[in-house]
Order: C-alpha cells, then structure tokens, then sequence
C-alpha cells in the first residue's frame, strides 16, 4: 500500500462502507438454513439433536465489522460424546493414522467437491460402523445441499465447509463453517484437528462478554474502528487481519480514547497502539494473559499481522 493520508475523510468514509442489517440479513440466512439442515438430519439419525445444537458466528460476521474481503465465519456445535469418543479412540490408532493418510492424499489431489442438493439423501452411518466426526460432517454437508440453489457450490475444506452462492446469499459472500463437537456444561466447541487426530478446544465465553462490555461502554465507535482497521489492513496486505488481534488492540485502548468524534477516536486508538509495548496487550479472550501468549493467536501466526499493522500506522501519514 503506498504512503497514503489517513485523513478524516478516508477514515469516515471506511466506518460507513458497509451496511449493518446486510450483516444481519446473511447471519439471519445462515442460521435458519443451519437449523433446516439440522432438523432434517435428526429425523433421521438419534447422533444429531437440533434443538441441542449451537450455531455461534464469530469474527467480524459476530461485531459486523465487514469489509470487502470479509468471510462469514461460524462455529457448529453438536452435543454429542460418543462422536469424540469414536473419532480419537486410540485402540484405532493405525487405521486413524491411515484415514488420516488418505485424507491428505485426498485433499492435495482434489480441491473442491461440490455437493448437488437434488434428490440427495444423507449417506448414514452403515450398519456396524462407528459414527463419528468425519461421518457427521459429510452427513451434513449433504443435508445442508438439500436446502441450497443448484447454483451454490459447498467446498469441504480440510478446518471447514465453505458455501459460495449468489442466489442464496449474495455477491462475493463466502460461509465458512466449522463443524465441532459442543461441551453444554462449559460451553466449549470441541473442534477436530484432523492432522494431529485430536480436538482442539475453543471457548470464546470470555471474548463475547468482553466485546459486549467494551461496546457498551465506548458504543459504536469501538466497532467502527474494528472496521476501519480490517478495511486499512486488508487493502495493504489483500486479506483481513485476525480478529482477535484487532478486537484485542482495541480492547486494551482505554475507554476515554474512545470519543464522539470517530476521527479523533482513530488518532487516539492509533497513537497507544502503535506507542504501547506488545507485552502490554491482554487477549480478549482471556485477560489474564499476554496477548501474545493466548493459544487462538500463535495458531494463526497473528505477531505477523500484528507486525503488519504498526508498520502500516508508521508509515502512513496521519492527519
């Protein structure tokens, strides 16, 4: 991105460039086409329960903090501790470590596989075989075809599905879904690390109360700025930055440098980001740790966005 005036009118002009209920429409979408999925498979197997079941956007489909290159990001959780059970058991050690070897072999060979929703019937667990997360992802993948347009295409990704289709959604709108196993006493998705043949835990408990906090404290501006720093980031470096970095930065801002003013709230926030040590940023998912020690963080490799981002403010002229 070349040096560019980060200007009142720039800076403006970004926080207005998306529409909120647009966010709220896809969000809306996506859950009721979840629910139909869910409801028809449960008719039809006793491992899915629809009404047990938690759908949990996250990222900036969560704060509608969307940009241009902005997917929509969800977590399925699906209640259900036989399913962990099968998937890991360690007396199918060989056979996993075999499943998994042809899954990479799969995947490095075929990119995309598109799931046609006509006269399509989900592909049961058969009688005798063990059903578990790899069995309830194609299951549910063939029954949420069931509820999409001939048009709309569903990639079975190795973290996720992801769903692209106009006539369902939109221009340029990509769902991505993780199917995870759900923890209902601690509220935490159990999502499968395929490679490493284990669940990853996820609990976004504490990161949800604290966006809910700091919002209600600083009000739209703090989204606002959400915004305006994955649309400065993604136009720099052509993908939108972790959001757990930015929602982290910004939480760490002190609320009195969140003003009316949504420019001089963008000078402020600006300045004690790029002046304040990286050590002093909590997670917002945890804040009783370093930022850069929370786990979500070093998995996406986010110090390089974070790296990223305080170049791009130095270099940049402000006002």
């Amino acid at each position: 991105m070349k040096t560019t005036e980060l200007n009142r009118e720039l800076i403006e002009g970004l926080s207005q460039s998306t529409v909120p209920s647009n966010v709220d429409n896809i969000n809306e979408k996506v859950s009721s086409l979840v629910y139909q999925a869910l409801a028809s498979l449960s008719d039809k197997t006793s491992n899915v329960d629809v009404n047990r079941a938690v759908l949990l956007p996250i990222d900036e489909s969560f704060t509608r903090a969307i940009c241009s290159r902005s997917e929509y990001n969800y977590l399925l959780g699906i209640p259900n501790t036989e399913i962990e059970i099968n998937s890991v058991s360690k007396k199918n050690f060989f056979k996993n470590f075999w499943k998994r070897l042809k899954y990479a072999w799969k995947k490095s060979h075929q990119k995309k596989s598109k799931a046609v929703n006509t006269e399509i019937k989900p592909s049961l667990n058969v009688v005798g075989a063990k059903y578990d997360i790899t069995a309830l992802r194609n299951d549910i993948i063939l029954s949420l075809a069931n509820f999409l347009t001939s048009t709309t295409i569903i990639y079975d990704l190795e973290r996720y599905i992801s769903i692209v289709g106009k006539e369902d959604f939109g221009s340029n709108i990509k769902i991505n879904i993780y199917v995870c196993l759900y923890d209902e006493k601690t509220n935490t998705f159990k999502n499968f690390n395929y490679p490493k043949n284990r669940f990853d835990d996820v609990n976004f408990a504490e990161r949800v109360d604290n966006l809910n906090s700091k919002y209600g404290r600083c009000d739209e501006n703090y989204v606002n700025m959400i915004k305006v720093y994955n649309a400065l980031f993604s136009n720099a470096n052509g993908y939108v930055p972790s959001q757990i970095l930015i929602e982290s930065l910004l939480y760490n801002c002190p609320d009195e440098l969140y003003t009316d003013d949504l420019y001089q709230t963008f000078l402020n926030v600006s300045n004690y980001i790029r002046l304040k040590s990286a050590k002093s940023f909590k997670s917002i998912c945890d804040t009783s740790i370093e930022l850069f020690k929370d786990k979500n963080i070093l998995s996406v490799g986010a110090q390089l966005d974070y790296q990223k981002l305080i170049s791009l403010l130095d270099k940049n002229r402000v006002g």
